[in-house]
Order: structure tokens, then sequence, then C-alpha cells
């Protein structure tokens, strides 16, 4: 296969050649090893080398010392940054997730997940996103870690309250936001996280960073203001009283795959965030609090309509800047669709079997930036349908799917037609009513292309020594 940035080779290269292992061979090594999660997203690190050989190779480079997580991550983002170079704004999107270990019985450096009744570990990523089309580009940062046991204990649970956000598992919402203003040092970053980031120290690094925050907003906090009862008011009333901007149409989510349409109002108010008694004696801060609710929601979803509070740094001065907001809030979806990815629709991480938690850690690192290299793809194709096929895969596979299609050489082939052809290789109907290709049908398409492919260029060779 070519060995261009759209091959699955040249990917790998494209992404992990620069990985500093202080061992020409050892990058080589995981260049080949992030090809190969590449071509076959959906089997095991044994099936996707091939032969016992190879597979001892991987494992071995996972164990090697000089092979770090953080040097991929930096390989990585040096061509994220490329990919992001026209853009003066981007969305950072941050979560986290858990992943269940419990299958793998001798690993070590696993904690409880869901309450203690299984083992694992958290993920907590950034997502880097262009706003124009809401395509990812890359990650910002991405921390592993095992919850301490001692969270557990209800005497630590009442010290806990008085700790600084920063000693508390919490603290990874600071982090991801101090890392992503190291990395994207000459960007406008708008961070994006959900209910439980609703935190006055995340404004707070938010603000000392210099960046911008949209925040679902989880805490119904007290204000300065005070109320016709003479009391304080609460956030949640003062909101419902703001003024309405203005009610519209637009595609909202129903999970991270699937959309549907509805008629939003938004109300917006501009408050003051009251530090807490853990952080008595600094400023409060100004935020505007955007109150957006789906009103008369339709029949299917009246238990369930959309109500979204939404907090954030950036100016609301008008009903575009409004919408903007939560546009940007919506797109926080996508980084649900990388946990899919990345656990279940292309990589099955969780059944990884490795015995330390460095060896888990540098595995997942790089079958995370496959994944970003996955729903790159399928958001690429849904903002830019006309582009020339190219810009995503390589040539040999322009002439195998043209093959496939029955279309005659030379035929410029779309990226919309080239993604669609590829899927329908894994399983995709393409019936007039079909949503566009799932994560699944697309990389189970790619896996069956790569074969194609391959065994072309082995025929070509067989051709030419004949």
């Amino acid at each position: 296969m070519e060995e261009t940035a759209h091959s699955a080779y040249g990917w790998s290269l494209h992404e992990y050649g620069f990985t500093d292992c202080n061992d020409e061979r050892l990058t080589k090594r995981g260049v080949d090893i992030g090809a190969k999660f590449l071509q076959h997203p959906q089997q095991s690190i044994p099936q996707s080398c091939g032969d016992w050989a190879s597979t001892k190779a991987t494992y071995r480079f996972f164990d090697n010392k000089k092979v770090k997580s953080t040097k991929m991550l930096e390989a990585h983002q040096r061509q994220m940054l490329k990919r992001a170079a026209k853009c003066r704004t981007l969305l950072y999107l941050h979560d986290t997730s858990a992943l269940n270990l419990s299958g793998i019985k001798k690993m070590q450096g696993k904690g409880s997940i869901g309450g203690g009744t299984s083992t694992g570990l958290f993920l907590h990523p950034g997502l880097i996103v262009d706003p124009k089309g809401g395509i990812p580009v890359g990650l910002g940062s991405f921390e592993l870690y095992a919850r301490d046991e001692k969270t557990r204990d209800p005497e630590y649970k009442k010290k806990a309250a008085k700790l600084p956000v920063t000693e508390k598992e919490s603290g990874r919402w600071i982090r991801a936001i101090t890392r992503g203003a190291q990395i994207l040092q000459d960007k406008h970053i708008v961070f994006i996280s959900d209910r439980e980031s609703d935190i006055f120290e995340v404004f707070r690094e938010v603000k000392r960073v210099g960046q911008d925050a949209i925040i679902r907003t989880k805490q119904n906090r007290l204000l300065e203001e005070i109320d016709p009862r003479g009391e304080k008011h609460k956030l949640f009333d003062k909101i419902l009283e703001g003024e309405i901007i203005t009610t519209y149409e637009t595609e909202v989510p129903i999970d991270h795959h699937r959309t549907r349409k509805a008629i939003l109002t938004i109300r917006k108010a501009t408050v003051t965030l009251l530090p807490s008694l853990r952080q008595k004696g600094q400023e409060g801060i100004t935020v505007t609090v955007l109150n957006v609710m789906e009103e008369n929601p339709p029949e299917e979803y009246k238990k369930e309509p959309i109500h979204w509070r939404l907090t954030t740094t950036l100016p609301v001065t008008n009903t575009e800047e409004a919408k903007t907001v939560v546009l940007w809030y919506i797109y926080r979806w996508r980084i649900e669709r990388f946990f899919f990815t990345l656990k279940t629709g292309a990589f099955n991480v969780e059944k990884l079997q490795f015995e330390t938690f460095e060896r888990f850690e540098k595995a997942l690192t790089m079958y995370a930036i496959a994944a970003c290299r996955i729903i790159f793809t399928q958001y690429y194709e849904r903002e830019h349908p006309l582009d020339d096929a190219a810009t995503i895969f390589s040539m040999d596979e322009i002439t195998m799917l043209c093959l496939k299609t029955n279309k005659d050489e030379p035929y410029r082939m779309t990226v919309h037609e080239a993604v669609v052809a590829t899927a329908k290789l894994g399983g995709y109907l393409a019936r007039k009513n079909d949503g566009p290709p799932g994560i699944k049908a697309l990389w189970i398409g790619f896996q069956t292309l790569n074969n194609l492919v391959d065994g072309m260029l082995l025929g070509k060779k067989l051709q030419f020594k004949n």
C-alpha cells in the first residue's frame, strides 16, 4: 500500500514516526504496530499481528521502558497542530469514562469502578475539535488513572470536602485545562464539559489560562442578588426569569450517533459565581448562563425533553452568539463517539491482555490515537462529502473502490462515494432511508479494503516477476 498519510501504514508513520524512543528500531516497530491496529480494529493483538513472532515483538515493545505513552502522544500532537494550523479557535472536549477490566485477573494497578462491584481504570482524554463542522483533529491530553481506594472510606469523604480540588479525583478537570493551554498556546480554546465539571475552581483555572469554557450546569448556586422574599436568589430561578434571546429549530443528539429535530428556546442571565468557604477570599467570576429548553417537545420525547443549563465565559450579546454556544455544546457528543469507538465500536480495549498498568497505558494510547483517525474520517465525510477522495484515502484504496463499484478509471471519486463504498464492504446496505454509515460498518469495511489492496499489490508484484 502507498505510504501516504491516508493509507494505514502511511497514517501510522505520520502519527507515530516521530515518537522519541531513543532507538530508531523501536520507533519503526511502533509504526508497524499502529498500522496493524488500524488495519484490524476489532481483532485482538495476536490476531492483528498474524503470527507468534510478531505478537511477541509487539508485547516486548509495550514492555520496553524506552517506550513511553507521553512520547507517543507528543508525536501525535505535533501532527494534530499541523491539521489545526488554520483554526484560530479550537474546542477542547473532555470527559471521563470507566474501563471495565474485571476480566483481566492478573493485571496490576487496577482500582474499583461502578460503585466497587467491578475493577478497572478511568480514562480522561481531551479531544480537540475544529468548530467549523465539529471535525475531531486529535488528542490534547490523555490521563489514565485508578481510583484511590481510600475515597470509599466514609471518614475520608468527610475530610475530602475541605481538601483543594487539585488533591482530589476531580482535579482531573483542572489538569486537562492546564495541559490544553500548554499544547495550544497560540489558539483560542473553548473547554467544553458536562455537569461533573461544574466546579468553581474549574472556571477559575479557565480564567487563569486566559481561555473560555462551556460547562453544563449542575449546581443550583446561591447568588448575591436578593429575591422579593429577602432571600438570596438561586441560580435556576434566576435563569428562568432571563430574557428570551431566540426560539429556533435545530438538530439535537439522542445519543452519540443519532439525532433528532427540536425547537429550542434560549433564555439568558448574567450572574457572578461566588467562591465557597473552601475558596474563601477569592473573587467571584462573572459568567453567562443560558437556559436551553424544548418547551413543546414531540409526544415521544415529552418524558425527556431537552433542558440544558449552560454556563459560559464566552460573550453572548446576540442571537448568533447564543446559538453558537449551544452548537458547540452539542459537539460535546463527539467525545462520547470517541469512547464508543475505543471501547466497542472499532476497538475492544477492555479486552486487552496486559499484566501491568504501564503496558496497558502504552497500548491504550496507541489505540486512542487510532480512534481519532477513525472518527476524523467519519465526521470529515459528513462535512466535506464532495471533496476529492484522495483527501483521506490512498490512491491504491481509490483504485480498488473504483473496481468494486464498477467505475472506470480515471474517475474522480468523492469522499462521500469512497466512504459509502468502504462501508458497504463492512455490511452497510446504503438503502434510501438508511442513515450515514456507522463506526462498525465503516471499519470492518476498511479492514476488508486493506486486505483487497494488499492482494492487489501482491498480484502486481507477481505479475512484474513473471
